[in-house]
């Protein structure tokens, strides 16, 4: 069974890739895809979702869907033209199983995300059905739905309307109705997930007490040594004849009916429906083995109740061909008339309610916790408080959270939980603690119009905030929508996993019928005699059929198509919550199984392995042309708002000095990338200004640097690498290789780049001639954690690459630092060909490979590896290209998420081995192949089925306990002159004849 499961699920991928290209085709053809989500309950394995998942795909129109049986709710992306939401939903329907829209629109909109709120209103008087139809059609709003009586969902777009206009038009429009705003209500899935566990164990704890009483009377009391043949009582139905009944098994009779029918009513009904839509899940298996031992037990007692004995009969033939009669004394009634009941139907009867029972509480146990692998995600979901303090033009006033609008002015204090997003508006800054989000324990420091995030704690001080993103487009909610999509995902283990158990049910069934069959005929035929057989008794066909049917109901019982379903998506969902905790999103499953299984991991330099917060370290001013620095000087003389103020004849060294920074600082200031914004910050401090004045012709040169010409001086400033010094040399065919300026220049940033440092070129374009001006060197500090994580990534069976753009020589001296080898590292490389650089290196390794950068530039790099990672995310947690989103700009985080995804990957394997362990290879030992060595009843079978299930959930849970790698290694050192000291308090000329 597991090769053959094997083998089709393989054939299933092949064919499965073949139509996602055939999709891709279709779906460009589509000219409506609109997208449905669709909550469906009644599943209660794997089988039961991929049923569903097939008979959508089947429908006219639909070109893709996916059934999550965790989350309980179906993705269908399909025509609008062929095809509608109601139709669909009706499918659903149509299985067996319940089905509810959650939402609707167009493909393109949903999977944009666009921004949406929720809002609830509490109806305390009036009918809040006239309140949904009047909302449906209202300007913003994208859908209603009542949960309770008298609570009714809002979803809206809080960019369109507010939700306190919103809610002030509502009461306008109905004057008669009493409405308020709500507290926020349990998602629908998870309250579905609650109710159906709460239900769960009610029908548990009314089954067990009677299972209880069976087991007592079943199997305690025989065991010491109570004879339950000697109990009885006799009832007289006719003149010429009596019944006997046994008082155990009438007792037991009583006690098995509620429970077979009441407690496990839903058993039945799901069985019913299954065999209805043709496909057979756990439920069929439970309802088929408990009815076969009930009905048996029912047929065993009717026929004895039925068997009359003739006034003529001897005592032997009176006594019907029972089990357990042998040795048995008869008992006579007044009219000579003799019946024994054996106790066979007492068997039969004890296991009907004790597997009822068992089932009950393994499946119980298992709502329970799948219900707890969703806790991560729903504390996420509760990090934010439930009102606010709205500052008006009037007053202050206390609202609930779900009122809050955009634009709104909020005034924040010491801890207090910031409910929404948007941008500190006061003068005093505070210090915010974004654990929460990020997992970084230290407070970070907020200044006026920086960003200030949702769910985060107000660690110290006080001041005011401008709400400008509420609901869905926080960070908190894009955080929430990413662990919510990542969990509705599929591994390509799962998927197989799906395929298995389509067919496994009916594969056991089938196997049940042929067990059941072959013991029969082997105790027919007297190749295996039946156990506790008298000596010279025959054995009658009732015991045959009893022993038979041992095994065949132990395979019934044993198999479990839940732990196969369950394997993946409840570790995948605890690792995801665990991670999201930690400030760490995944977007997909597939990532994390790619993650434990990484070859190699390319690093980008910038921001990565170091802060990203470069500083000055030094400056070259080259002494070679003096007349461009004496007519800069003079030009910028006749500007008095200008910060340099120099003579044109005689000016001393420090007046070049100001001439090149500001040169510096204007050209830089156009720019937001992280080195000119250093020099633009040094430039600000060196001339004590604030602002620049804005260059007349400014360019951004890809992978060179830019350019720009001041106002009012004819002089073209570029700012730059090498590269850039020489293409424009190349474009005025001007051969500089002579220039002693470029060499002055060359070999002062040759013994910078040897430390470590990024060194910038300085050049002018002066009457069609291009001069060497300077340089400035600039190194960024290597990030604590990067030399342990490094190590830990090697350790773990990955190789480390280094990708950058900047200079082979820096490259090199960073990466000796942090223990990369030369030959993994790949310097002066465009962003357009970090793509490539990452194909090579899959071709290299033969396997997976990981790419981490900040997300700026490193989009194709991302694109193009197995796991793109983004570090440093912040509160932009949506970047398309990478598959892993790290909010906090952290290595360590990074190896904890690979540790996790091994962690994880090793839960999967160990959840199949549990569910491998009681059904493969729980079967045959179940359908006795091992008789007479190893025999297993249907009530061990039975608790093994529940167990399995629980084992592999439990596995799944232990994933909440999994803690940080401790990354060794020392702190990155940091070479002399690495920390920044001020610019100008050692004249540039001077600093450079000491050189």
């Amino acid at each position: 069974i597991a090769i053959l499961g094997t083998v089709f699920a393989l054939r299933c991928r092949t064919r499965s890739r073949a139509g996602a290209q055939a999709g891709g085709k279709k779906a460009a053809q589509m000219e409506e895809r609109y997208m449905v989500e669709i909550a469906i309950s009644g599943m209660t394995c794997s089988a039961c979702s991929s049923t569903v998942e097939k008979y959508l795909r089947a429908q006219a129109g639909v070109e893709s869907a996916e059934v999550m049986l965790i989350l309980e709710k179906a993705a269908v992306v399909y025509d609008n033209k062929v095809t509608n939401a109601v139709e669909l939903c009706e499918s659903v329907e149509d299985v067996g199983f319940d089905g509810k829209v959650l939402r609707c629109g167009p493909a393109e909109q949903l999977g944009a995300s666009v921004a949406e709120a929720q809002l609830h209103l509490q109806f305390d008087h009036g009918d809040p059905a006239s309140a949904e139809a009047w909302l449906q059609d209202h300007k913003g709003v994208r859908g209603c739905q009542q949960l309770k009586a008298s609570v009714v969902r809002v979803t809206y777009e809080p960019t369109v309307i507010g939700a306190r206009t919103l809610l002030q038009d509502l009461q306008m429009a109905l004057p008669d109705h009493k409405i308020s705003c709500a507290p926020p209500q349990e998602n629908d899935q998870t309250a579905a997930a609650r109710e159906h566990a709460e239900q769960l164990w009610t029908n548990f704890k009314g089954a067990v007490i009677p299972a209880v009483l069976v087991f007592v009377i079943t199997i305690i009391l025989p065991g010491c040594g109570v004879h339950l043949g000697m109990l009885h009582c006799a009832s007289v139905f006719a003149p010429t004849g009596g019944v006997h009944f046994h008082v155990a098994t009438m007792a037991v009779l009583i006690l098995a009916t509620p429970v077979q029918f009441v407690f496990g009513a839903a058993f039945h009904t799901n069985a019913v429906k299954a065999l209805a839509r043709k496909s057979p899940n756990m439920d069929v298996l439970v309802s088929v083995a408990t009815s076969i031992s009930y009905l048996y037990a029912i047929t065993i007692i009717v026929c004895n109740a039925t068997h009359i004995a003739s006034p003529g009969d001897t005592e032997e033939d009176a006594m019907p061909a029972m089990p357990g009669m042998a040795g048995m004394p008869a008992v006579a009634t007044a009219q000579g008339m003799t019946i024994e009941l054996g106790c066979s139907a007492l068997h039969f009867f004890g296991m009907a309610p004790i597997l009822m029972a068992v089932v009950l509480c393994g499946k119980s146990i298992e709502m329970n916790a799948r219900i707890k692998t969703q806790d991560s995600l729903s504390a996420l979901m509760q990090r934010r408080v439930n009102t606010v303090q709205l500052v008006t033009k009037t007053d202050e006033e206390v609202v609930p959270v779900e009122l809050v609008e955009i634009g709104d002015t909020l005034r924040l204090y010491e801890g207090a939980q910031i409910a929404v997003d948007g941008t500190l508006t006061s003068e005093q800054p505070v210090y915010v603690s974004e654990a929460i989000l990020t997992g970084e324990s230290r407070p970070v420091l907020k200044k006026q119009g920086d960003t200030v995030m949702g769910g985060t704690v107000v660690h110290s001080g006080a001041g005011l905030m401008t709400a400008r993103a509420v609901g869905s487009k926080t960070a908190l909610g894009e955080i929430v929508a990413l662990v919510s999509n990542a969990q509705a995902t599929k591994t390509s283990t799962q998927r197989m996993a799906s395929v298995v158990a389509s067919y496994f049910v009916t594969t056991v069934m089938g196997m049940a019928v042929v067990v059941f069959c072959v013991w029969l005929w082997l105790v027919k035929s007297g190749r295996v005699p039946v156990p506790d057989q008298l000596p010279n008794e025959p054995v009658s066909q009732v015991e045959q059929v009893l022993f038979a049917a041992k095994f065949g109901m132990a395979v019934l019982m044993i198999a479990c198509p839940c732990a196969m379903g369950l394997a993946t998506p409840t570790a995948v969902m605890v690792s995801t919550g665990v991670a999201a905790k930690s400030g760490c999103l995944i977007k997909s499953a597939e990532a994390l199984e790619d993650s434990a299984q990484l070859k190699a991991v390319v690093l980008d330099k910038t921001g990565t392995i170091t802060v990203g917060a470069p500083h000055v370290t030094g400056v070259c001013l080259t002494p070679f042309h003096s007349g461009v620095w004496e007519q800069c000087a003079s030009q910028t003389a006749r500007h008095p708002k200008l910060p340099c103020v120099a003579q044109v004849h005689g000016a001393h060294n420090e007046e070049f000095e100001k001439a090149f920074w500001w040169l510096l600082g204007m050209a830089e200031a156009g720019s937001n990338h992280p080195l000119a914004t250093c020099i633009t910050n040094a430039a600000q401090k060196t001339l004590g200004c604030s602002t620049f004045p804005k260059a007349k012709d400014f360019r951004y040169r890809v992978s060179r640097g830019v350019s720009a010409v001041p106002e009012g001086i004819p002089i073209d400033i570029r700012v730059g690498n090498v590269a850039f010094l020489l293409e424009t040399a190349a474009e005025r065919k001007q051969s500089i290789a002579e220039d002693p300026a470029l060499a002055f220049v060359q070999n002062w940033s040759a013994a910078m780049e040897r430390q470590g440092c990024t060194v910038v070129v300085v050049h002018a374009l002066v009457d069609k001639k291009v001069c060497v001006l300077g340089a400035v060197s600039l190194r960024d500090q290597i990030r604590e954690d990067a030399i342990g994580a490094i190590r830990f990534f090697r350790e773990n069976g990955a190789e480390v690459f280094m990708c950058t753009g900047d200079t082979r020589a820096a490259a090199l001296g960073i990466a000796a630092e942090v223990g990369i080898s030369p030959e993994n590292v790949k310097a002066e490389c465009l962003p357009a060909h970090k793509g490539d650089f990452v194909a090579e290196i899959k071709e290299r390794v033969k396997g997976r490979v990981a790419m981490v950068g900040d997300g700026v530039n490193d989009s194709p790099a991302l694109a193009a590896a197995d796991v793109g990672v983004a570090i440093g995310a912040g509160a932009h947690v949506t970047m398309d290209a990478a598959d892993v989103v790290l909010i906090n700009s952290e290595l360590k985080s990074l190896a904890s998420y690979v540790k996790l995804a091994k962690e994880t990957l090793w839960t999967i394997r160990k959840n199949f081995v549990w569910a491998f362990i009681f059904n493969f290879c729980g079967l045959p030992v179940a359908s006795g192949l091992f008789y007479p060595y190893v025999m297993l009843p249907p009530l061990a079978a039975g608790f093994a089925m529940a167990a399995s299930s629980c084992l592999v959930v439990t596995s799944s849970l232990n994933l909440r306990s999994f803690k940080e790698p401790e990354l060794r290694g020392v702190p990155a050192p940091q070479r002399k002159g690495a920390e920044p000291e001020p610019v100008s308090s050692v004249p540039l000329l001077s600093r450079c004849s000491k050189w």
